[in-house]
């Protein structure tokens, strides 16, 4: 297995109520970095770290 992937996917809904897997570190980033800026706050800068 690869070191950035996940021992199982996170399954997330994403603003326009679709459902996205998230299963390695890439995909949690790219989810972070689409956020919208004005929604963004402590418990985001959290998860981008």
């Amino acid at each position: 297995m690869n070191d950035r992937m996940f021992d199982s996917p996170v399954f997330v809904k994403s603003g326009n109520s679709l459902i996205q897997e998230i299963a390695c570190i890439e995909d949690a980033l790219e989810f972070l970095y689409e956020w919208p800026k004005n929604r963004r706050g402590p418990i985001y800068d959290t998860a981008l770290r």
